[in-house]
């Protein structure tokens, strides 16, 4: 009996196993390998050379007719002084040069968001054209005997019958330069705001050098001439100035958007570091400087309003 019942549980279990089986389910895909997706490298990107780094100096132009020293050993030597002072005081590397015109400077100045990196150090008539194209602002001024401008005069003979401005045309006008400054630059402004024209001159003559220049108004060689007060002081009793004159910035150092805020400020505290203490001998064949201060904003407008009045095209000086 018990084998009977055994054999029956045996079939009915047989039977259950059976009807769970699945069909026939046919042949198994089997999974496809993807390949591996590989990065494309992008060319390498320059990294920007940081300004006043080796490969991309900062430079500070001088204008050939602002430099104070004639020597040209002395000019050098404190170039070459200027260039290691500045590198001690501000890691940066300033390479120091000079441009033979205002023009040349200013030039430099306003190319340098192009090019490279230019401060420059320009006359009050220089910046004014500089800052009217929007090339720079106005860091530094050069500081001599308390003041920062010094007077352009109209001088002449006092045999020459010169009493007024008026009185000039006929008479032979001398001068260093057509393009420089207390000799011609900012005498051709005092003249062109009294309404008198340069043409009315009967003749221009160059000189050498102020001291040949002054020399010339005493003998009568010539009838006029425009110079500094300074150099007015070296003349004898036969040289007098006419009434009026315009007081000029020295010198202004001039910087440009693309110097980055933090080397500007760099450049400044050296360079009042090295003006003002125990180096300034370093700067004064460069500026002859007493010592170097911040901006003076009246006397750039005082300038500015100068030659507005003259009606002085200021493109011309910059060159463009």
């Amino acid at each position: 009996m018990k084998r009977l019942l055994v054999l029956l549980l045996c079939l009915s279990l047989a039977t259950v196993l059976a009807s769970c089986r699945r069909g026939d389910a046919g042949p198994v895909s089997q999974p496809t390998l993807t390949p591996t997706p590989r990065s494309t490298s992008l060319p390498p990107v320059a990294t920007p050379i940081p300004v006043g780094a080796e490969g991309n100096a900062v430079r500070m132009v001088f204008a050939v007719g602002a430099i104070t020293s004639t020597e040209e050993d002395e000019v050098q030597t404190a170039i070459d002084g200027l260039q290691a002072a500045l590198l001690e005081e501000t890691s940066l590397i300033v390479e120091v040069t000079r441009a033979a015109t205002d023009a040349e400077a200013i030039t430099a100045l306003c190319d340098s968001v192009a090019g490279t990196v230019t401060v420059a150090w320009l006359n009050g008539v220089a910046y004014t054209a500089a800052a009217a194209q929007n090339c720079g602002t106005a860091a530094l001024q050069v500081a001599r005997e308390g003041s920062t401008t010094e007077r352009a005069l109209l001088v002449h003979n006092t045999r020459s019958g010169i009493s007024s401005v008026s009185d000039m045309a006929d008479k032979n006008f001398c001068r260093v330069s057509a393009t420089d400054f207390y000799t011609w630059l900012l005498p051709s402004i005092m003249l062109a705001t009294s309404g008198f024209s340069t043409a009315s001159f009967a003749s221009i003559t160059d000189y050498d050098d102020v001291p040949e220049l002054i020399a010339a108004l005493e003998d009568g060689d010539c009838d006029a001439a425009g110079v500094s007060q300074s150099a007015y002081t070296t003349a004898g009793s036969r040289v007098d100035d006419l009434p009026g004159g315009i007081e000029v910035p020295i010198g202004i150092l001039t910087y440009p958007e693309s110097l980055p805020l933090g080397q500007a400020q760099a450049l400044t505290d050296a360079l009042i570091a090295i003006a003002n203490g125990t180096r300034g001998t370093l700067l004064a064949p460069l500026l002859g400087q007493d010592a170097l201060v911040e901006v003076e904003t009246d006397t750039l407008t005082a300038v500015r309003t100068a030659i507005t009045r003259a009606g002085v095209d200021l493109s011309e000086m910059a060159g463009s």
